[in-house]
């Protein structure tokens, strides 16, 4: 399993000496709520960016991302859907979710090609997967992965 940091320093507000480290922040809006995850990689607006910012995908979070100092920033879109790490911290998941989970799962992954996205890049974690009226949906990141491996963070 691949151990994937992405932590960035950021300035704390009112303080410009003192650094924070961060790593996913989850904000809440009044239309929505977010998550947002920092990666020390430069932004690039790449086709799969566009992609993602262009369509709904079913079972993909909407994204969109920005670069700032050198670094990059990517806010997905949960519209209020609890992550799994929630949603089963008081009960035990049953077998037909994780059959659910997987069926899902791997129907996004059929229908990332209709939009020509890499599935390799699907986060799978229980703090990035969100369920919703009993649909689940995933986090698309493309940064710092191996060829032809999902992305596993703890």
């Amino acid at each position: 399993m691949e151990k994937i940091d992405f932590c960035k320093a950021e300035k704390v507000k009112g303080e410009e000496n003192q650094m924070e480290e961060k790593k996913t922040n989850q904000q809440s809006r009044v239309a929505e709520s977010e998550i947002i995850i920092d990666s020390v990689q430069p932004y690039r607006e790449n086709y799969q960016m566009r992609m993602l910012k262009n369509n709904r995908i079913p079972g993909l979070l909407r994204v969109s991302g920005c670069g700032m100092e050198g670094a990059s920033r990517y806010y997905y879109h949960t519209g209020h859907a609890q992550s799994l790490e929630t949603y089963y911290k008081n009960k035990d998941i049953r077998a037909e979710e994780i059959l659910k989970l997987t069926r899902q799962f791997l129907s996004v992954m059929e229908k990332m090609k209709d939009y020509m996205l890499e599935p390799n890049y699907l986060v799978l974690s229980e703090k990035y997967i969100f369920e919703k009226n009993e649909n689940y949906f995933f986090c698309f990141f493309q940064r710092m992965r191996r060829p032809g491996r999902c992305l596993i963070m703890s």
